[in-house]
């Protein structure tokens, strides 16, 4: 397979995955696609450098359709110190970042945590928590006409039981190993 096609199975496969796509913002993507084009003409040699440029064209910001409707991230889940952030699907704050002192305007959470909304830009509003979120518990977020229940995750172990380098302990069925993972002989 010549360095073209790989490199052009390679820009597909990125492209075509879900997840890649929802995380890739504008910007993001016009960074992507510069480090791609900087590996490829690397890969390519300067004799093929046009063929990666012609490869790597970014849409203009005009033609990029963005997702009807307010977005929220996280979907589903939250870690400890997780910040929730809303995109609307136009222009609802000031262009500038700045703290949005009343945000039940845009956006209501219950039950009540303590933290701060700021605006990113005129389009995103994000909630970056004061305290840490509380294990296992749930948390309704309504946007306009639309509500998510986002859920907190289990708090990471503070100590496991037996402790590390335990001894006497009483033997178990697990007292020899499952499997053997040393190296065949």
């Amino acid at each position: 397979m010549t360095a073209e096609f790989m490199a052009g199975r390679l820009l597909a496969r990125m492209f075509k995955a879900q997840c890649v796509r929802r995380m890739f913002s504008v910007r993001a993507g016009v960074l992507a696609f510069s480090l791609l084009g900087i590996f490829l003409s690397l890969l390519l040699g300067p004799a093929n450098a046009h063929a990666a440029k012609d490869m790597l064209q970014v849409p203009a910001a005009a033609t990029v359709k963005r997702p009807a409707g307010t977005d929220m991230i996280p979907e589903h889940h939250m870690r400890r110190w997780d910040p929730v952030t809303v995109f609307f699907d136009r222009d609802t704050g000031p262009a500038r970042a700045q703290p949005e002192d009343n945000p039940q305007r845009y956006v209501r959470m219950s039950p009540p945590h303590p933290g701060a909304f700021t605006w990113l830009n005129a389009r995103t509003l994000q909630f970056r928590p004061a305290e840490p979120w509380p294990p296992l518990s749930q948390f309704t977020w309504q946007v306009k006409d639309r509500k998510r229940l986002l859920t907190t995750l289990m708090a990471a172990p503070v100590a496991t039981v037996p402790q590390a380098g335990a001894e006497g302990l009483p033997p178990s069925a697990w007292s020899r190993p499952v499997c053997d993972l040393s190296p065949a002989r």
